[in-house]
């Protein structure tokens, strides 16, 4: 007897289509202004992109930049002071032949940075002596109460606060580590679901900064 036609039978249907990595999951739909349009209309042509790509680019940039201006503002405006530095210490107008005026690929330039940013930062040091927050705010101990070594630390969020020296060390293996693990971009976002979490894209800068860091010396 034949099998009617009636319940789902294994492997009918439509095959779901495999999601491929940044793939378009979302649409959104806007009423903009005609001048908005416009204006987006002449970014897009002169950067070559559809009006849909660049309206995605600018959202994404415009997204950026609110998370960057949650900082502290102490915080920008010495990232703004430090960038400007590199600028005045390694002009493109000093680039030759044999010297590509790069301070990440030049140990002269390098180390000149460096020293420019200490004397910066000495020069806006704040007055008063080095004190432990330990000794000044005693309920703190208690979150780094029994930790006496690095390691004894390593799964702790606060890090230690005993001295300038063993925090500033805490905060440069943590760092350095993250960014040597960011050579790959992070997993993209999966479809339809949540915006992803702020520690993805954290890990998102830092593989740009891997990027930015580790690129091929200017010629």
């Amino acid at each position: 007897m034949a099998k009617g036609h009636g319940g789902k039978r294994p492997g009918a249907g439509r095959k779901a289509a495999a999601e491929k990595p940044g793939a378009k999951t979302s649409y959104l739909g806007a009423r903009i202004s005609p001048e908005t349009r416009a204006a987006l209309e002449l970014e897009a042509a002169e950067a070559g992109q559809s009006v849909s790509r660049m309206a995605e680019i600018l959202l994404d940039e415009a997204l950026e930049s609110r998370r960057l201006n949650a900082r502290n503002d102490s915080t920008r405006a010495l990232c703004y002071v430090i960038g400007e530095m590199a600028e005045i210490i390694a002009p493109q107008m000093f680039k030759t032949k044999n010297f590509a005026s790069d301070w990440r690929n030049d140990p002269f330039l390098f180390e000149t940075y460096k020293l420019a940013i200490a004397k910066v930062m000495d020069a806006l040091r704040p007055a008063g002596e080095v004190v432990s927050p330990l000794e000044r705010e005693p309920a703190l101990k208690r979150l780094v109460d029994g930790a006496r070594t690095l390691s004894d630390l390593a799964g702790m969020r606060w890090g230690p606060l005993d001295t300038a020296e063993r925090r500033a060390e805490y905060a440069a293996i943590i760092i350095l580590h993250n960014l040597n693990n960011a050579e790959k971009p992070p997993r993209p976002p999966r479809a339809y679901g949540a915006p992803p979490p702020s520690i993805e894209k954290t890990m998102y800068d830092l593989h740009r900064a891997w990027r930015g860091l580790n690129k091929e010396p200017t010629k």
